[in-house]
């Protein structure tokens, strides 16, 4: 990249853009998904980081802001009131090929958590669609995520605690979530 750049420092604009550039070409090469082997091992280690991921799928615990597990129950609800991580509170989180858009898979019940339209949130569905995909948004840290339904375009939110719901405009704390990796 330096030879790049040295090239280039003749004309100061072009220098000053392939430098403006670089970091969001190189989160853009970070984020990709990959079958490299040091990314499926990374995945095996501890978290995720946004960096680096294969076309494979994480198990996961999700623990909202209220420092509750988000669980599936058989029947599809979808709650954040658990303080201990057993099967009901464990998703499969699959990359679906589009770029930070991710689907969720109940181990409680085997089926796809589905954020519909109107803003429900339920594990209740067999094959991944639109309204079964979010976008997954680093929330700061590399350990709080945002997530994004696609069906609507709103954020997922706790409330406090009650059912998940895909109907908030903002994600604010209650929208912020930690993804624990096994």
């Amino acid at each position: 990249m330096k030879r790049f750049i040295t090239r280039a420092s003749g004309n100061t604009i072009s220098k000053k853009l392939v430098l403006m550039m670089l970091p969001m070409v190189l989160m853009i090469l970070m984020i990709t998904p990959s079958n490299d082997v040091s990314a499926a091992n990374l995945s095996k280690t501890g978290s995720l980081k946004g960096v680096n991921l294969f076309n494979g799928s994480w198990t996961v615990a999700i623990q909202a802001a209220n420092l509750q597990y988000v669980s599936a129950e058989p029947l599809g609800n979808v709650t954040a009131n658990r303080n201990v991580v057993n099967e009901w509170e464990k998703f499969e989180l699959i990359p679906t090929g589009e770029l930070y858009t991710y689907a969720l898979k109940a181990k409680s019940n085997g089926k796809y958590v589905s954020f519909e339209p109107n803003g429900r949130v339920v594990a209740d569905r067999t094959s991944i669609g639109t309204w079964e995909k979010f976008i997954l948004y680093n929330g700061g840290d590399n350990r709080i995520y945002v997530l994004q339904a696609l069906s609507n375009g709103r954020y997922i939110s706790a409330n406090g605690g009650r059912e998940l719901t895909a109907t908030s405009y903002v994600a604010g704390s209650w929208e912020r979530f930690v993804i624990v990796y096994f």
